[in-house]
């Protein structure tokens, strides 16, 4: 079960942190918690994480740390749409970009074990078929996936080979700013 905790911030405004604990033989073995704007987010943020815990072995996983490690950049996509959007909604070319992603071989790929040159060919082949302002938006959303990845999708990940890929890519004429 869930418990809720309300905070008041210092402009006057209210957060709300949902805390998940789970004992054994009266020891803590797993807790998980995440901070929202309003009550409501908190509650169903809890009631979805608790249904997933839930299922045969993903608590387990969890205690161990295993259920981050093997998540696809796919699947990790996909808890991107469920945490993040609620939070912070986007258009809908995001949404068809990200889906766009999600489907590609890059997709398939083990999120904790993505490398920069991994985001280059994917960032590379998608120039092939669009201009070099368009896939700076892909590079953009997966910078913004994997930038939340560890600490609100629970997943680890290399978060400097984004920056290597970001450094390297104008360089090889594969990304650019609108309009250059």
């Amino acid at each position: 079960m869930a418990s809720f905790r309300k905070r008041e911030k210092a402009g006057g405004s209210f957060s709300y942190t949902a805390y998940l604990r789970y004992k054994r033989k009266g020891k803590m073995v797993y807790t998980e918690s995440e901070t929202f704007p309003k009550k409501k987010l908190a509650e169903v943020w809890a009631a979805k994480r608790e249904a997933q815990l839930s299922e045969l072995g993903a608590l387990e996983r969890a205690i161990s740390g295993l259920e981050s490690n093997s998540m696809t950049v796919g699947e990790l996509i996909d808890r991107y749409f469920v945490e993040v959007f609620p939070l912070k909604p986007w258009w809908r070319s995001k949404t068809d970009t990200l889906k766009q992603i999600k489907n590609s071989e890059f997709g398939q790929l083990a999120a904790s074990t993505v490398k920069a040159s991994d985001i280059i060919t994917h960032c590379r082949k998608w120039n092939e078929r669009s201009s070099s302002s368009t896939t700076m938006q892909h590079y953009i959303y997966i910078k913004g996936v994997f930038g939340v990845a560890a600490e609100l999708l629970r997943c680890e990940v290399d978060y400097s080979q984004i920056d290597v890929a970001q450094r390297t890519m104008p360089k090889l004429g594969i990304i650019s700013k609108a309009g250059s």
